[in-house]
Order: structure tokens, then C-alpha cells, then sequence
């Protein structure tokens, strides 16, 4: 009798929801990304999800479109959250430079210890060695944060051991007039 007055929409919602709900998928304060749509579970009813954006906004998605959304969990399968940095350093002894990375990351406040950061050495670049810093953090609301520190210790301890960030060198070539 109650699904008479319930229009369609609503009862697909509704069992979309049961379904979301027993699949476990994510859970309240959890950090997701629903169909590009990113932030923190704040509301889990019959019919949506709502969703807590960086940007402090709620965007309220229907159960149907989160039971056919391609959902990414960042709290699971644990609460260690990993980010990077991209850098150019001028050509020098690679593994003095990755060494110093690591020293960097590892001395960020607030960066996990494990798991421990790591640096990849990419290769050379046009005129760079190419790196990148992984690090992992525990709240991912706070991303750009830690992402901010790190580039800060980074910058600390190339300048300290001489080492330079790379800069691309461009020529433009202007045709005289007349």
C-alpha cells in the first residue's frame, strides 16, 4: 500500500539506497568521489547521499545515480591517504637528490610514517632530472595542507644542499616589420 503512493523515482531510489546501504560501499565521514563529484559523507537517507564538497557545499545525489556511479572510497581499505608532488631539479647525483626527498617528506608535520614516503626518480627530462614525492597523510580534507608543507620543506632543503628546481629556457624570435 505504501509503494502506491510513492511515485517511481522514489522506490527506485529507496531500494537503490537498501542496496548501498548493504553493499557497504562507504559509510558516514567517509571521503568519496561519486561520478567526479568529491567531498565527505555527511547523510545517508532512503532516497540520497549527501556529500560535503572541499568547497563546503552539500550536493544531495539520488540513490539511483550513486548505485550505477563508478564510486572511489579514500578511506578505504585504510585511512592512509597517499599524495605526491612533481618536481624538475637541475642534473646532479640522483640519489643525493632522492636522498634529500625523502628527508623532506619524512620531516613534514603530519605526514605518516607509515606508510613511509618514497621518492621515484622518472628520468631526464628535456633539461631536468625528473622526480616525484609520495607521501601519506591521515585526513584528506586537509590534502592541500600537507601538500603546501611539503613543497615548503622541499624547497628548505634543496636550498640548503645547493640543489636547484629547474626552469624551462625559452627563445621567442619576433620577424622585424617591414
Amino acid at each position: 500500500i505504501l509503494f502506491a503512493v510513492l511515485p517511481k523515482v522514489d522506490i527506485s531510489n529507496i531500494v537503490a539506497g537498501l542496496g548501498i546501504s548493504f553493499a557497504k560501499i562507504f559509510k558516514l565521514d567517509d571521503w568519496v568521489k561519486i561520478n567526479g563529484i568529491e567531498g565527505k559523507v555527511v547523510e545517508m537517507t532512503p532516497r540520497s547521499t549527501k556529500i560535503l564538497t572541499f568547497d563546503n557545499s552539500i550536493v544531495n545525489i539520488p540513490n539511483t545515480e550513486v548505485g550505477g556511479a563508478i564510486i572511489e572510497n579514500m578511506a578505504h581499505p585504510t585511512g592512509a591517504y597517499r599524495l605526491n608532488i612533481h618536481l624538475e631539479i637541475v642534473p646532479m647525483d640522483y640519489n643525493f637528490v632522492e636522498e634529500k626527498l625523502l628527508i623532506a617528506a619524512a620531516n613534514t608535520v603530519g605526514v605518516l610514517e607509515d606508510p613511509e614516503p618514497f621518492v621515484a626518480f622518472l628520468g631526464q627530462g628535456d633539461s631536468a632530472q625528473i622526480f616525484e614525492v609520495y607521501f601519506f597523510i591521515e585526513d584528506y580534507s586537509e590534502r592541500a595542507y600537507y601538500v603546501q608543507a611539503v613543497w615548503r620543506e622541499v624547497w628548505s632543503i634543496c636550498e640548503e644542499f645547493g640543489i636547484l628546481m629547474s626552469t624551462p629556457q625559452r627563445e621567442h624570435f619576433i620577424k622585424p616589420l617591414g
